[in-house]
């Protein structure tokens, strides 16, 4: 869930149903210990906050040293959640209110893709920087 953080089975086989007791409760970790964000966040602003306060405190504490950060967003991903902002930038291209919401979500990940570019750029770390972005999905065939 991109708001409370909580896993679920989604769509999986009803063999995985047992093992539903495992996965409660959040599953968001901040290196060893469990980060108790607040739940009116989206995960991928969550994820950026997270991600530009590295970037920021490892400029300070070292600056002369390269930095090793892997963002891994939860977008796009399931469950197809996002605040309502990013899906109104799409509903006079797109007529279909999945695709709406999926395109929103690849929106939302583009910003904040754009804001990690901007923060490096800001912290001249820009130009020493290997940015390698991967998805693991497709397009949702479900989404239409």
């Amino acid at each position: 869930d991109h708001y409370e953080r909580i896993p679920s089975l989604g769509n999986a086989s009803k063999r995985f149903l047992a093992l539903d007791y495992l996965l409660t409760g959040r599953d968001l970790h901040r290196q060893d210990e469990p980060a108790d964000p607040e739940t009116d966040f989206h995960s991928t602003d969550l994820y950026l906050k997270e991600a530009l306060n590295v970037i920021s405190r490892h400029k300070t504490q070292y600056p002369e040293l390269p930095i090793f950060l892997m963002v891994s967003f939860q977008a796009v991903h399931d469950p197809i959640q996002v605040p309502e902002k990013w899906v109104h930038m799409n509903m006079d291209r797109i007529s279909d209110p999945h695709r709406q919401q999926l395109a929103g979500m690849v929106t939302h990940l583009d910003d904040a893709i754009g804001n990690l570019v901007l923060e490096l750029k800001k912290q001249s770390m820009w130009a020493n920087t290997v940015f390698l972005f991967f998805s693991d999905n497709g397009g949702e065939v479900k989404m239409g």
